[in-house]
Order: C-alpha cells, then structure tokens, then sequence
C-alpha cells in the first residue's frame, strides 16, 4: 500500500490504511507511523493531538520512536518528552 506523508510541525507521519477485517462494514485501521528526530525541538503532545484529530474518528494505531524517554516503556529516567506523550495517551 502507498504511504502518504504528513506534517505535523517538525514530526513526520506516515498514514496507511489497513482493512481490519475482511468484511465491508468494518471501519480501516489507520496506522500512523511517527519518527521525532532527537535534534529537532517540537511538541510530541501536539504532534499526537493533531494526528489523532486527523482521523477524524476512524481507528487508530500510532507507533514510531518518539525519542522521549519514560520509565513506563522502559528507560531508567523521564524526559519532558516523555511526560507529554503518556500524558497525551492517558488522555484519549
């Protein structure tokens, strides 16, 4: 399937429709793939929030490397970063 970039301030999603299911009435999920390049200063928690009100409702599944360090996927320490993108997750 082609992927689509997007733009959202400094990130860089991917969007790939993927049938959920083999039937017709099933919604697609949509599979945003995101890369936060650790040089580039942004906002991860608006870079989620613009992506989540671009679906516009449909399913989401959003994976990537964030480069934002939290102790809840598993690094030692807690950056900014980190801190927003679970609060953002916690919140939808």
């Amino acid at each position: 399937m082609p992927r689509k970039p997007h733009r959202f301030g400094r990130g860089i999603c991917f969007r790939q429709n993927s049938p959920a299911s083999k039937k017709k009435t099933q919604k697609c999920l949509d599979l945003l793939k995101i890369y936060s390049a650790v040089k580039q200063s942004q906002n991860l928690t608006l870079l989620l929030q613009k992506a989540w009100s671009y679906d516009q409702g449909q399913q989401l599944l959003i994976v990537g490397y964030f480069n934002a360090p939290h102790p809840e996927w598993g690094y030692p320490h807690v950056s900014c970063e980190g801190r927003g993108v679970l609060s953002t997750i916690l919140s939808h």
